[in-house]
């Protein structure tokens, strides 16, 4: 969580500013705050706490209402999609959350980079070089699902290869 939450702040310099704390080493703060359960997301205005999101949700039906949030992140979660379909249900899910003008923020495999060093083995599912079987988007993928939500590219797509192992692409789309 700790990447995405940096690349978040880098994005909103300047209007926001993101804080990050480990438990371990901030109880006293964790505790100020009241925090039970982790994860938990506190979002402050003028020093005043304004919401609070706590713990995570299933993608097949997240417990929140339609546009309810601004930003959507979904960090190395989506590559363990069993196919094509259930990827698309979860992204509709998370899109059916995320408010007009929200930010939709996804890190998951890809293919891009180490298309060769893939193996098929079924419904979208590939065996990477790293010996894990993932559920494997490519570039053109990204571009479809992005029209077919209606959303629009805020950052190009981008890719970071893990020694051939395995590569982890970033896919920032505006609703």
């Amino acid at each position: 969580m700790a990447p995405v939450l940096e690349q978040l702040a880098a994005q909103v310099a300047g209007k926001a500013k993101i804080v990050k704390a480990k438990i371990d080493d901030a109880t006293d703060s964790a505790s100020g705050l009241g925090v039970m359960a982790l994860p938990t997301f506190v979002f402050f205005k003028d020093g005043k706490e304004m919401d609070r999101q706590i713990g995570t949700a299933s993608l097949d039906a997240i417990p929140f209402a339609s546009e309810s949030f601004d930003w959507v992140i979904c960090n190395a979660v989506m590559h363990f999609a069993e196919d094509r379909a259930q990827f698309d249900r979860w992204l509709a899910e998370m899109w059916r959350v995320l408010k007009p003008g929200g930010v939709f923020f996804a890190r998951l495999a890809s293919s891009i980079g180490i298309e060769k060093l893939l193996v098929p083995t079924s419904n979208g599912r590939y065996m990477m070089p790293d010996g894990s079987e993932r559920f494997i988007v490519d570039e053109q993928m990204l571009r479809d699902s992005t029209a077919s939500i209606g959303g629009r590219f805020l950052e190009p797509i981008k890719t970071t290869n893990v020694e051939n192992l395995r590569c982890m692409t970033t896919w920032v789309v505006v609703k």
